[in-house]
């Protein structure tokens, strides 16, 4: 199974841009991702979802202190070939 890891950050103060940067093969990197995401961006968007889509809150609440962008790991592809992704085996290695 072939996991493509999607870098979420900020495009403005309230539109994210999401980019493919790497793949993974290994489950516990994929779960390594998604449980840091679950935690933050994902409790984030649960937590202030009406108040997002009211205009209240702007995704760019999320991102402060210093934080830029997070990653996740849900899309399963087939082949990556020529797709210009990186090979991740370590999630330290992440771009």
């Amino acid at each position: 199974m072939i996991v493509v890891i999607t870098k979420i950050e900020l495009e403005n103060f309230d539109t994210l841009k999401h980019t493919e940067t790497a793949y993974t093969t290994d489950d516990s990197i994929t779960n390594q991702i998604n449980t840091i995401y679950d935690q933050g961006l994902g409790v984030f968007l649960a937590e202030n979802r009406t108040a997002l889509e009211n205009g209240t809150v702007n995704i760019d609440s999320f991102f402060v202190g210093g934080l830029t962008y997070v990653y996740e790991a849900r899309m399963i592809v087939d082949t990556v070939d020529g797709l210009g992704l990186i090979d991740i085996d370590d999630i330290n290695n992440l771009p």
